[in-house]
């Protein structure tokens, strides 16, 4: 008996291309231009004149402003090209027709609730495609792919990889939120318990894993309630979307529902090459009374496993750049009081001199890092992280140090004129307006130095915080107050 010869699947053509949907070029549209021109004013009331599209298909607009195309015919078709060109309305019908002719040929079933998208490329007769389906909320194509073809994270289990695939689902979804409203599960009924617990998660962990911060949730909260009441409006449906794959790509870096969850911030759970910055930077970070190691953990916090959360980010910089303000000010009245000592006899002119060179490095380098301009958005912020663990963070880690580590080299050489002081009071047995005058030089010293370890920031934040809360005391007592006496 002959075995049966195998059915040979056809490959699919080069001229298709397999694209996801994070990498569209909507929002790359560098060299193209428009050219505004002059219009008449039609006489009575003023109507566009209406442009035929092809049947089953009808434009739309995306909440931010994008004009697209949809079709309900088979495959349901949707891009974001001008269809009112007719070179690309013809490539991009044709190249719908082969999509269905190849998925014919390779026996693959398109759902009913697929939907395929297509975007004609702009030098050769191709064409970038994908599919998505609504049921299943992932994207699917033609034949098979590698991850890292569509540079997608690696995973340690086919459910992992499922949230990099819902995360581009829901991306597509948020850039054509507005043809098929109806036929969408935005699933509002989890989503919304899912950021009550990460509001509570972060007012009750300090390194809570969820990438919103509390106030966020908060305000989020209050946009899906009215969401909830309306949730067929495109303008819903677009933010709904761009949660929901905020989301799925935050619980694909927590390793949500895995073996090895991340339940810290700071937990590291990725097995990577143990790196250290080497012997020089010890040596510097000592020198610098271990102000640049401190950075280099902050630094490192912000870039657990090569992924950057918004508003880890975001405070670390405010608390730097606060930083720096500090060391500037402070800096620069050490240095006035530096010029003073040196018109009071005895002073040790090298110490004082010593110590106007570390004030003028703090608050030059003060100057220098808080002008340079640093990324706020968390993509352009996972760059920044990603140049700076070339060398562990060492680079960033020692110029982020410069400002307060040299001021408190300044303190300590300020500090240290009183002991020149004292030496020489006892060995001159310097009269009392030179004691006194010495007891007062000490009092500014420490004064200095205890000024200088306040963490004023936090200071501030938690006198307004005690202020705000016996107001709202004394308010509550001020109603309670009338509802006791109509008791009475």
């Amino acid at each position: 008996m002959q075995p049966e010869a195998e059915t040979t699947v056809p490959p699919v053509p080069k001229s298709l291309i397999a694209t996801i949907p994070s990498w569209s070029s909507r929002y790359d549209q560098t060299g193209s231009r428009c050219k505004p021109a002059q219009w008449v004013v039609r006489p009575g009331i003023s109507q566009s004149q209406p442009r035929y599209l092809p049947p089953t298909w009808n434009s739309y607009i995306q909440p931010e402003g994008q004009l697209y195309f949809a079709s309900d015919a088979t495959p349901r078709t949707v891009t974001d090209v001008n269809f009112h060109d007719d070179v690309k309305q013809e490539k991009v019908v044709r190249f719908a027709e082969l999509v269905c002719k190849v998925a014919e040929a390779r026996n693959i079933v398109l759902p009913e609730t697929s939907e395929l998208y297509l975007e004609p490329a702009k030098t050769e007769d191709s064409a970038y495609y994908y599919f998505v389906d609504h049921a299943t909320q992932t994207v699917f194509w033609l034949d098979e792919h590698n991850s890292e073809s569509f540079g997608l994270d690696d995973v340690v289990s086919e459910t992992q990889s499922a949230f990099l695939l819902e995360y581009q689902y829901w991306y597509h979804i948020q850039c054509f939120p507005s043809h098929r409203a109806h036929h969408l599960s935005l699933r509002l009924d989890e989503l919304i318990p899912v950021f009550l617990h990460g509001e509570c998660d972060q007012r009750t962990s300090p390194t809570s894993t969820f990438p919103y911060a509390a106030k966020q949730c908060k305000e989020f909260l209050r946009l899906l309630q009215y969401a909830k009441e309306n949730p067929y409006s495109p303008f819903n449906v677009c933010f709904v979307a761009r949660l929901w794959s905020i989301l799925a790509n935050h619980r694909h870096f927590t390793f949500y529902g895995q073996p090895l969850a991340r339940l810290d911030r700071t937990q590291i759970v990725v097995d990577h090459p143990e790196r250290k910055r080497g012997l020089v930077f010890a040596a510097a970070s000592h020198l610098l009374l271990g102000v640049p190691e401190s950075y280099g953990g902050r630094l490192e916090e912000c870039w657990i496993d090569n992924v950057a959360i918004d508003y880890v980010w975001t405070d670390f910089l405010a608390r730097t750049r606060g930083e720096w303000r500090e060391s500037l000010i402070m800096s620069f009245g050490l240095s006035l009081f530096n010029a003073l000592l040196l018109l009071i006899p005895g002073t040790s002119e090298l110490l004082a001199i010593a110590s106007l060179l570390c004030c003028a490095v703090a608050t030059l380098s003060s100057l220098a890092l808080g002008s340079r301009p640093y990324p706020v958005i968390v993509e352009a912020a996972a760059s920044f992280l990603a140049e700076s663990m070339a060398d562990c963070h060492a680079t960033n880690a020692l110029a982020f140090a410069l400002p307060r580590a040299f001021f408190l080299w300044a303190t300590g050489l300020t500090v240290a004129q009183a002991l020149v002081w004292l030496e020489r009071m006892i060995s001159e047995r310097v009269p009392l307006e030179r004691e006194i005058s010495l007891c007062i030089f000490v009092a500014l010293a420490l004064t200095v130095v205890l000024l200088a370890c306040i963490p004023w920031r936090r200071c501030r934040a938690a006198v307004s915080r005690a202020i705000r809360a016996l107001w709202r005391r004394a308010r509550s007592d001020s109603q309670s107050a009338p509802e006791i006496c109509e008791k009475v």
